[in-house]
């Protein structure tokens, strides 16, 4: 009976934690960031925690990747929600592929593609709104894709989503190219 509880609190305190990130965001330190190398460090860490069993993970990055302005912990933070979203829709076994991108003049574009079950069409258009979860009680707060989407939107970048109930979703996150500050580190 004593290790449920230690078990509840520590999940309390996982949401708690999390509440207070949204409501309270860490200061954040943009620097000139390699994307591909955040990825791969990302994607990494995810693996060795054993948090993708049966499920094959792809990077697919492009080699010729402009850099970005932005804060690599809240980049993989971001990455990180993103992976850990599309494992939860594929429900066990099933593909993620994570690929870059140069959009000429836009900049870097990042994508997260699962071959899930995808989002339903009545909901697609809330996922990015505080507290907004289908996940059952105790394994989601809601907050991961509004965390990240304010994360993204603080780099001036774009984050959106296409998905076909049940043929797997795409998210794709836009970036400017951080031209003219190469010189400024």
């Amino acid at each position: 009976i004593v290790s449920d509880i230690l078990r509840e609190v520590s999940r309390v305190d996982r949401i708690i934690r999390t509440l207070l990130d949204y409501s309270r965001p860490r200061k954040s330190s943009p620097q000139i960031v390699n994307v591909n190398q955040v990825i791969t460090e990302t994607a990494e860490i995810v693996g060795n925690q054993g948090a993708l069993k049966d499920i094959t993970l792809t990077l697919d990055l492009s080699p010729d990747m402009p850099s970005i302005i932005a804060d690599p912990g809240q980049l993989s933070q971001v990455i990180i929600n993103l992976l850990l979203n599309a494992r939860d829709a594929l429900r066990g076994a099933g593909e993620i592929v994570i690929s870059t991108a140069c959009d000429g003049d836009a900049g870097a574009v990042i994508a997260v593609r699962d071959n899930g079950e995808g989002i339903p069409g009545d909901i697609i258009d809330k996922i990015f709104d505080p507290f907004f979860t289908t996940k059952d009680p105790g394994h989601g707060t809601g907050l991961g894709l509004s965390v990240s989407a304010r994360i993204v939107e603080t780099f001036e970048g774009v984050i959106e989503v296409e998905s076909t109930h049940g043929n797997g979703s795409l998210f794709r996150i836009i970036f400017p190219a951080a031209r003219g500050y190469e010189n400024a580190e």
